[in-house]
């Protein structure tokens, strides 16, 4: 797990059109069977720092990013566990404005067509609440194209709705063929924000040339530290 809490520098340049997504009430925990989900074959690449609390009385067992793609995690009890499973909540600390991430990419390209994401502040509070978020795709692994982008509802201020469903249907950039990914969410608050799940509708793709398998190029160069591997070509 010390590499998914590792920052990593990432850098993009963007010129794409940013996407229409829509905003409601969202219950449920999702999909469990959908193109993000652990069971297909994700793999969480790297990430922001995620909540680690301290095992004893009172508080708290940690995060695990993960769980945005339905990784399974058992409740704290004082000894062992996680905090608020099955969601994400990024470490608690970093100013108002910070960006917080998660990269992932699938076993195989796909065509994405869509994606929903659920968040949940703390009640009418902006404490665990986003304020903003963009989503890249890739095919490559190197090469990242803003595929949707937007400012929640009432943004600074807290959302009026809890939970709250983000859904795109209407993407841009690169959609075909990908494989790799990225989520930034700008917090509203210093506490860390609240990701209960990400999901992606796609259909099978195919492998158009070589890309970047981060995972076992991290595996063959690195064993500790942040992921060290070529800086991504920005777009134009």
């Amino acid at each position: 797990m010390n590499a998914l809490r590792t920052v990593c520098a990432f850098f993009l340049l963007v010129h794409a059109a940013p996407a229409a997504p829509s905003y409601n009430t969202g219950a449920g925990g999702g999909a469990t069977n959908d193109a993000f989900d652990i069971t297909a074959g994700v793999r969480v690449i790297a990430s922001s720092q995620h909540y680690s609390g301290f095992y004893g009385a009172g508080c708290c067992g940690e995060s695990d990013v993960r769980a945005a793609f339905g990784f399974a995690t058992s409740a704290y009890n004082r000894t062992s566990g996680w905090v608020e499973p099955p969601n994400v909540i990024f470490q608690d600390g970093p100013p108002t404005g910070t960006t917080d991430f998660i990269e992932w990419q699938t076993p195989a390209p796909i065509n994405l067509s869509a994606f929903q994401m659920r968040l949940q502040q703390d009640g009418a509070t902006t404490a665990r609440g986003a304020g903003s978020f963009k989503f890249f795709a890739s095919a490559d692994g190197i090469n990242f194209s803003q595929s949707s982008a937007g400012t929640m509802p009432s943004a600074p201020n807290p959302s009026p709705y809890v939970p709250m469903l983000v859904a795109d249907s209407n993407l841009t950039g690169t959609t075909t063929n990908v494989r790799a990914f990225r989520l930034e969410l700008t917090r509203l608050s210093a506490n860390g924000p609240r990701l209960l799940e990400f999901d992606g509708t796609g259909s099978p793709g195919v492998v158009t040339g070589t890309f970047l398998d981060r995972i076992a190029f991290n595996a063959t160069t690195n064993t500790r530290g942040c992921l060290r591997y070529p800086r991504p070509r920005r777009s134009r």
